[in-house]
């Protein structure tokens, strides 16, 4: 048997480890497959974030190209107002020579470039000055001619200052090469990370096809100079990319494409996710490109974080199952010394219990005679002994059989086991003798005891063979005196007394204190 507990314990020790064991790998499995769903997602998620700010990046760029086109023609408009300050100032104090200092004004480089002016004294019918391509009046009538120096100015401006009617105004085509130009300047001085780049490209053939389009400005390489496109260059995989952009630009006015090249500083291909828009005002396509994360690239960036993850966690699933381990042995090792003790226990109470009666056997009664005559010399707690013998039992038994004597050993147990304390122990002492022990119980209270005890068993009605019948018990009573040497003393005065009991008639209780025999009835 404990070779087979041994081996028990072994196979259950071996089941938890492997159990441990299945429980990491199935955690490292899930945990990868967790991993490969968050790489997905993160890739996902990082793209559409990369999307996201492209288009924003693109989007804000032509704002601040319309932003900067905005700032020059205010600027210019803000000049020319100034402009007709100065002259009305001047003509105020001098008039005599507001017309020399025209000259000199109109004249100044910044003006000459700037401005286009003209200069009609009224009094004479004469054109005092000219500059730019203003036309002359001719056959024109005064709106007719207004008209087309309107058309050709971006900002017309006339004033009467005396004999002399002026006008000025900036040049459309000097007006779109200054926004031209502070439109480039803005576009150069953005500043993005190293893995982003911007593309400006005007487009000259909207169908496609070589030199379609020329690369005015390339973050990459702010310093080279424009450089044709065709729509059957290929990138660093074989793509037509500029014919894919040309043709999302056709269709919807805007593109997000992969582009693919070779990265000389690296010397390996990278990928850029690129967003074009077209500017319509320059036939501009405007593009920003930024680095594109691969698969492999993302987990790289990751990796480490991962496998901290996972190291962490497997660990302390370890110590979790470790300590579950530890548990499970300790349960065991608990649970055995439990069962062992329970098994003990109820070995120890079958061996010391009656099998008919289930009331202390006369071993067990023994055990409780020693404990209580130890406890009597101890500290003088004295307890009852009392013996008890159903009368006639021989009798019944010949006469109605072995069966009918065993209901009335049992039928008298119970009946007796109603009217004793708990902590009173009740032996069958042997056949149908019994013994009690009443700890604690005084002299005085004898009687009423003994009393009881008897009414509680001769008023039990039997049938045995149509016969009704009633059983009685003799009672012998002794206490613990501090003469003895032993409890069997006790036990023999007590055995005594019942046997005075049953000399006197049966169906009583005597007592023995000494040599002396007294009755309870």
């Amino acid at each position: 048997m404990d070779q087979f507990r041994k081996r028990y314990k072994v196979l259950s020790l071996f089941i938890m480890v492997l159990l441990a064991c299945c429980i990491i790998l199935i955690f490292t499995f899930h945990i990868m497959r967790l991993m490969d769903v968050y790489i997905l997602q993160g890739q996902s998620s990082i793209r559409k974030e990369k999307e996201l700010f492209v288009m924003d990046g693109v989007n804000n760029m032509v704002s601040d190209v319309d932003d900067a086109r905005a700032d020059v023609s205010e600027l210019y408009e803000k000049l020319s107002e100034e402009t007709a300050v100065y002259l009305a100032n001047y003509y105020s104090e001098l008039p005599e020579h507001f017309l020399e200092f025209c000259y000199g004004y109109f004249e100044i480089p910044d003006s000459v470039e700037r401005y286009d002016a003209l200069i009609e004294n009224t009094e004479t019918g004469e054109i005092a000055y000219q500059s730019g391509p203003i036309p002359l009046r001719g056959e024109l009538s005064q709106l007719e001619w207004v008209a087309d120096l309107k058309e050709s100015l971006a900002f017309y401006h006339h004033r009467s200052y005396g004999p002399y009617e002026v006008y000025w105004g900036v040049d459309r085509e000097f007006l779109e090469e200054e926004q031209l130009k502070k439109s480039y300047e803005m576009i150069r001085s953005i500043n993005f990370r190293e893995d982003t780049l911007i593309w400006v490209d005007e487009i000259r053939k909207r169908e496609g096809g070589e030199n379609y389009a020329i690369r005015q400005y390339d973050s990459t390489q702010p310093t080279k100079g424009s450089t044709f496109l065709s729509t059957t260059q290929l990138d660093a995989v074989g793509r037509a990319y500029h014919e894919a952009v040309l043709n999302n630009l056709n269709r919807s006015g805007s593109s997000l494409l992969e582009y693919n090249y070779v990265n000389t500083k690296k010397d390996r291909r990278e990928e850029m996710l690129v967003y074009s828009k077209i500017y319509a005002d320059y036939n501009w396509i405007i593009s920003m490109g930024i680095k594109s994360v691969t698969r492999n690239e993302f987990e790289e960036l990751i990796y480490d974080k991962r496998m901290a993850i996972v190291k962490t966690l497997a660990l302390q699933i370890c110590l979790v199952l470790v300590v579950l381990l530890a548990a499970a042995v300790i349960a065991q090792m608990l649970l055995e010394k439990w069962y062992y003790n329970r098994s003990g226990k109820t070995l120890k109470e079958q061996a010391n219990s009656d099998a008919l009666t289930k009331i202390f056997n006369r071993r067990g009664g023994m055990t409780c005679l020693e404990q209580t005559f130890k406890k009597f010399k101890e500290n003088a707690d004295g307890s009852a002994i009392v013996m008890l013998d159903i009368d006639n039992f021989k009798t019944l038994n010949d006469t109605y059989g072995h069966e009918f004597g065993d209901q009335v050993l049992v039928q008298t147990v119970e009946s007796i086991k109603r009217h004793i304390r708990s902590t009173d122990v009740f032996v069958r002492w042997g056949g149908e003798e019994f013994l009690l022990i009443c700890f604690g119980l005084q002299p005085e209270y004898l009687q009423y005891f003994a009393r009881k005890i008897l009414d509680a068993v001769r008023y039990v009605e039997y049938q045995a063979e149509g016969d009704r019948l009633y059983v009685t018990v003799s009672m012998g009573i002794a206490f613990y005196e501090a003469e003895d040497a032993e409890f069997a003393q006790a036990v023999k005065r007590a055995d005594f007394a019942l046997y005075k009991a049953k000399e006197n008639g049966k169906n009583q209780a005597a007592v023995c204190v000494g040599d002396e025999i007294f009755n309870c009835e």
